[in-house]
């Protein structure tokens, strides 16, 4: 997601379980950076700056991993609400079951882009 975020040279981006919010996502883990800083937080996470994709993305996610779900969700309806083309899109299964069937829909959509 930060890559599609931060630069141009992408037709489509997709992400599987993806944590765009790192903020969230930490909270009581050990990260191999330091949590304490806020900045270190906000720099990690797509959600902080989910009006600047530059492609249009797809930001999949398991149904049993809603962990994700709502910050998926609120990166997608940022972006939507600046007119663009990213959607958070649930599939059946959790953080591993879900990879064959976002990789399925992720290649059949970026052959959309030929």
């Amino acid at each position: 997601m930060l890559a599609a975020e931060a630069s141009a040279g992408f037709r489509a981006a997709a992400s599987f379980s993806g944590s765009p919010d790192q903020v969230q996502f930490t909270r009581g883990t050990r990260q191999p950076f330091d949590v304490t800083k806020p900045m270190e937080l906000v720099m990690r996470s797509p959600l902080s700056f989910a009006t600047s994709f530059k492609c249009p993305a797809r930001l999949y996610f398991g149904t049993q991993g809603l962990v994700f779900a709502t910050s998926t969700r609120k990166t997608a309806q940022l972006a939507r609400a600046h007119s663009l083309d990213v959607q958070a899109v649930a599939v059946p299964g959790n953080h591993s079951s879900a990879v064959p069937e976002e990789t399925r829909r992720t290649i059949a959509w970026f052959k959309t882009f030929r």
